[in-house]
């Protein structure tokens, strides 16, 4: 991974300990769902391999997504917690989700857009708050659905983003967050350039959702909505 060999403070000896470090997890992720028999497929960015992996600490704050077409939500949410129960038993306290389709895939950008903004502004308050950022900042910067973040970073220059985002880095200097903001432009967590309003809150967002979950009949939006309104009234 070429951003690992040209970040700061890391000696080759380093940079390889940390890489052989993320190769493990990524084994120890397919074991653990092969005891469990899954017979689905790995998404986002466990599948692609730009999973989040702290260098400090080497825990990771990457969700992990898996689809498992035909099931019900209450097999999907029993497998979701077989998973994160799996998990943590073999040292990976990962969130887990259970889709039963590619959510995703299809969907226009703007419409990822919001769940972008909703991630960011649901974040719980005790997690590190940069790494949200520096996730919502790759995410609003693509260039069209079928980028990913990390990608779009790599091409817009937001290297500091990126470099949290897989681990290798902690948290954003105040000059670092100030620039990457801004190229972006970002503020008040809506992307006013891509959006059709510039002031999302939860409200706005969980309205937007129950619209498109009428009109598509997608599960997603309706899941979105419900996260949104129970975030807004916790809030």
């Amino acid at each position: 991974m070429r951003i690992v060999e040209e970040s700061k403070g890391f000696s080759k000896s380093e940079g390889r300990a940390y890489l052989a470090a993320r190769a493990h997890s990524a084994r120890d992720l397919a074991r653990v769902l092969g005891r469990l028999k899954f017979s689905g497929e790995v998404s986002g960015s466990w599948a692609r391999g730009d999973f989040h992996l702290s260098r400090a600490t080497g825990r990771s704050l990457s969700d992990l997504d898996l689809v498992l077409p035909g099931a019900s939500l209450n097999e999907r949410l029993q497998l979701a917690h077989e998973a994160e129960s799996a998990l943590a038993i073999a040292g990976s306290e990962l969130r887990v989700s259970v889709h039963p389709s590619h959510s995703f895939v299809g969907m226009p950008l703007a419409d990822q857009f919001r769940f972008n903004l909703l991630e960011l502004l649901i974040w719980p308050s005790d997690a590190p708050r940069d790494y949200a950022m520096a996730k919502a900042l790759l995410m609003l910067s693509r260039k069209d659905a079928l980028e990913t973040g990390l990608d779009a970073g790599l091409r817009t220059g937001l290297l500091a983003s990126v470099r949290i985002k897989i681990g290798v880095q902690q948290s954003f200097s105040s000059k670092e967050l100030d620039a990457e903001s801004g190229m972006v432009a970002f503020a008040g967590y809506a992307l006013s350039s891509r959006l059709t309003a510039p002031d999302v809150g939860l409200a706005q967002l969980a309205a937007f959702f129950d619209a498109r979950a009428a009109e598509t009949g997608q599960w997603i939006y309706q899941h979105a909505a419900t996260k949104a309104r129970r975030a807004e009234d916790c809030g």
